[in-house]
This record gives structure tokens, sequence and C-alpha cells, in this order.
């Protein structure tokens, strides 16, 4: 195994996965918890929300679309942080910020500034999960990285926190079901708002477990390919020391060749900023160094890796060189550059997107970002309008109205939390990261469109359970092989923007499924269960977990 690692990989490895790698499995599941906590507590109040400010049906999807569209802009933003200012910096502000909006969301005097208010709320959680799912690869051993996919867990607990808060909060204290008995919103309607009151205090506490319990030290991945191998000592130090081991840890154990050792003792010192190799315009192939993660079967696929030798001079050692970007785009990228506050943020947000559609990257980028759109569009579609359709049923059947609706969503979000195991273990079948997206996928598909065949109380219950565990099991799955496919360099804006491409799909699934259900009610099911299957169609042209390049000391090239 040592001939297919880096220095950093070796010495990562060695430390293993102690308790830091454990404390921060917790800490950034807390971030997946609070993203899902507050999409499952937003679908959980819609019906009350709606009757609080009398608001019709084709407007109410505008509350599930504003989180989703701030998740989006969050998404993004949050990334590109991560890759730009560190992976620090957005792991311990996105809960703080969403733990301020989350407080203030019950105190919205209308359903605009309620709108406006998740919208900021979307914004902050919506940077969690592709930040910390890329903090945590790159601070675990490659033999725990499957623990990603396990991270999951805490995203399936968040809408069990949800369900649990509306069986118990919404039934005592929302308006009566009978539409002929009167209400009077502002005193008996108040259980929605108890209900993020209590989100927003759960957030908080989180938060202050990331910021204040727990240390958290820069990604040492982060530093080194930044080019700064001293700092990235220091980080290992002091997370080794946390761990409770104590032997010695120079530059030579994150550095490959005595070459490099020798330019870096030339570098420049801790605290010299981020600075980063420019971008070769003549390179045609992407280059591994020590700077970056070794290939290994759980990392990129599809792209060419070669051992570099370095220029002559002083220079820090070379970040993964890319495909050259063309002289018109630089131009752009330059004048944009020029724009006050927003222009480099911009430029560099530009640069990135640019190096993920190189020859190297450009199919997996487009199929990965398409499976996570169509994913999100087609579990959305059915999730928010999910207990609405259960109270409506629930009212038809005669068979306990709201709180039968509201348990029925219980074992719903229950069922979901063994799915992140699920596909924690499928991963590393045979069916591998490829394997499982499909049949998960197909799996899901399959029990959405079953939902509109059954009647019975029983059937509900079993049919959404399993359509709960599919799904889980498939976001699992396509959470954890993302960032393991793209290179530290770009990680975080390759992740965001999937992310923010889900958010959009998010965005547009509530008012479309209003659409659809205006025309059927069985409508926005059908169309769910097919976009699912095209979602699974994408995964088809990917690599199997057996093609992706092993040799480091080998230039080994798969064409896309």
């Amino acid at each position: 195994m040592s001939d297919d690692r880096s220095a950093l990989d070796r010495t990562i490895d060695k430390i293993g996965m102690g308790w830091y790698q454990w404390s921060l499995l917790a800490l950034c599941g807390f971030g997946w918890m609070a993203d899902n906590m507050w999409l499952q507590g937003v679908a959980v109040i819609l019906p009350r929300v709606q009757d609080h400010f009398h608001i019709s049906d084709s407007r109410i999807g505008i509350l599930s679309s504003s989180i989703f569209f701030g998740m989006m802009i969050g998404a993004v933003g949050w990334g590109t942080c991560a890759d730009i200012m560190g992976r620090r910096v957005a792991f311990q502000s996105t809960l703080f910020f969403a733990a301020v909006f989350g407080l203030l969301s019950p105190f919205m005097p209308n359903y605009g500034s309620l709108c406006l208010c998740f919208f900021f709320l979307g914004s902050a959680v919506g940077g969690s999960m592709p930040t910390d799912g890329t903090l945590f690869i790159e601070n675990v051993p490659h033999a725990k990285r499957y623990l990603l996919t396990a991270l999951s867990v805490f995203f399936s607990l968040g809408a069990v926190v949800s369900s649990i808060l509306g069986a118990v909060i919404i039934p005592s204290h929302s308006c009566p079901e009978s539409p002929d008995e009167p209400c009077d919103p502002n005193t008996q309607n108040l259980g929605w708002k108890y209900m993020l009151g209590i989100l927003g205090v759960f957030t908080a506490f989180m938060c202050i477990a990331r910021i204040v319990l727990f240390r958290m030290r820069e990604s040492p991945r982060f530093l080194v390919a930044s080019g700064r191998h001293a700092d990235a000592v220091h980080s290992l130090r002091r997370i080794m020391s946390f761990n409770g081991h104590d032997y010695p840890l120079t530059i030579e154990d994150i550095m490959d060749g005595p070459q490099d050792i020798e330019q870096q003792k030339d570098a420049q010192p801790i605290g010299s900023g981020n600075a980063r190799p420019p971008l070769s315009a003549g390179s045609h192939q992407m280059e591994y160094h020590a700077t970056n993660e070794s290939p290994d079967p759980h990392l990129s696929h599809n792209h060419t890796f070669v051992t570099p030798v370095e220029e002559q001079g002083p220079q820090l050692p070379a970040a993964p060189v890319f495909a050259p970007i063309p002289h018109v785009h630089l131009q752009k990228v330059s004048k944009l550059s020029t724009i006050p506050l927003i222009g480099h943020p911009l430029a560099a947000w530009l640069e990135r997107m640019e190096l993920l559609f190189t020859p190297e990257w450009r199919k997996t980028t487009i199929l990965v970002w398409s499976a996570w759109a169509l994913i999100a569009l087609s579990y959305t579609m059915f999730n928010v309008f999910l207990p609405k359709l259960l109270e409506s049923r629930a009212i038809q059947n005669g068979s306990g109205g709201r709180a039968q609706a509201l348990k029925q969503y219980l074992f719903y979000a229950f069922a979901g939390v063994p799915g992140a195991l699920l596909g924690a273990w499928m991963i590393e079948t045979k069916l591998g990261r490829k394997g499982s997206l499909i049949l998960s996928t197909l799996f899901t598909g399959v029990c959405t469109g079953a939902f509109v065949l059954v009647q019975s109380e029983g059937a509900v219950i079993a049919v959404t359970m399993a359509i709960s565990l599919g799904a889980t099991t498939m976001w699992a799955v396509l959470y954890g092989m993302t960032p393991e496919i793209f290179s530290t360099e770009v990680r975080g804006s390759a992740t965001g923007m999937a992310s923010a491409l889900s958010r959009i799909a998010g965005m547009a699934a509530p008012l479309l499924g209003g659409w659809f259900l205006a025309i059927s009610p069985s409508l926005p099911i059908y169309v769910s269960t097919v976009i699912c299957f095209a979602a699974g169609a994408c995964a088809l042209p990917l690599p199997g977990d057996a093609h992706y390049p092993r040799s480091k000391n080998s230039s080994v090239t798969f064409a896309h």
C-alpha cells in the first residue's frame, strides 16, 4: 500500500482514527443534521403556516423554495470560501448564522418576512454539507473514508428530530381541523412557531459545540495544497497531541522527494499567506504531487497521474497543474477581479469552474452534477408535499386526520436512519459506488410509483418507509462518493456546486409539484418516479471502482 501513497497520505494513515477524528465525525454530523432538520421542519409546518397567514395552495410552495434558494447560494459561496480561505472558516460560520436566523424565524410578522428569513437561514445551513464532507474526508485515513457515507446517519436523524417535534407540538397547538370551527391564529395556531424556536435552540447548541467545546485545526491537505507546508506540520502535530500521540513529525513526513524538501527550506515561512502557484499554460494533464492525495481506488478516476519533476530555482511545491485555460477566459477573470467587493471571489470561483470543465474532468463533472440535480428534484417533489398528502388521505379515509398523518410521517423519518449505514455497507461490496447508486435509485423510483397504488394505512406506512430507506441510501452513496472524485484544490467548489444544483432543483420542485398537483394528485408522484430513474441513468457511464487509477509512479489515462 505504501507504494500507492504520498508522504502526506502515509502520515495521515499513521495518525489513524483517534479522538480528534471521531470528534470531527460527530461535529460534521451536526451540520448534516441541521440541514435536513430544517428542511423537514419546513415540510411539517407548511400546512400550519398556510392556515396562519391564509396562503393559497399556489403560493405556499414559495416558503420551501425560499430555503432551497438560500441553500443554493450558500452551497456555492461556502464551498468556494472553503477552497480560498480554508475549511475552518466555513466549518465555524455556517451553523452560527443558521442558529441566528433560526432563532429569529418564529418572530417574523408576515409570510414575506418569513420567506426572507428562511432564505438567509438556507444560505447558512446550505453550506454545511459540502464543506463538512470536504473537511472530514481530508482528516481521516484512507481505510476510514467510508465513514463519510455513514455520516448520512446524522442527516436522517435531522428528519427524525423534526418529525418528533411535529408529532408532539403541532396537533395540540394548531387550529381545529374542521373548517366550521372558529380559530384565532395568533393564539391557537402557534405550534409551528414553537417548533421553529426549538429547532433554533438545537442549532445554537450544535454551533456552541463546534466553536467553544472543540478546537478545530485547519485541514493539513488544504494547507499543503496551498503551499503552507510548515503550517500543515504544525496542524498535524496538534492533531496528534489531541489524540494522545507524541512522535516526531517534520516536513519530510508530508513531502515526497528530497528536492521538494530543499525547495521548501527556501520557501516562505509560516504565515506568508495562501499563495498558490500559477496555472501552467502548457500542461495538458493533471499532475498529482505530495501537495495532494495520491491516487487510490477511493479517489478521482479517469484522470492522468504523473509524478512531476520540479523546475529549477526555489519554488513552493507545485499544486496540481490542469489543462490550459484559454487566454480569453483569463482576460475575463482579470477584468472581473477589479469589481469592488465581489470581484476577487467571483474571479476565483470562475477559475475553479473552468478547471472542472477541462477534458480530464468534464464528463465526470456533468454526470455527477446531473445526478445531484435530478435526485433532488425527484426527492423534493415527493417529500415536501408528503405531510399534506398524508393528511388529506387520512381525512378522506376518516382515520385520524392530522395526528394520524404526523404519526405516519414519523415512521417515514425513522425508516431513513438505517439507509446511511446500508449505503456505507453497499459501497464496500462488489456493487461499489456506481452500482450502489444505480440500485438505490431504481429501488426508490419503483417504491415512489407504488405510493399511488396503495390505499390502506398499513400499506401507506410500508411504502413510505421503503421510499425513505431507498432515498436515504441513495443520498448517502451520492454524498459519500462526490468529494472523493475531486482533488483538494477544487473539491470544495465541485461539491459546493453540486449541492447548489440540488438546491436549484429543490427550489423548483415545490413550484412544479404544485402545478402538477392542480392537474392530478397522482401526477407529481409519477413525474418524481421518472426523474428518479433518469438520475440512476446518469451513473451508468461512470467507471466502476476497479477502473480507478492506482499507481502513483505511472501515468495512467482513461478516456472520457
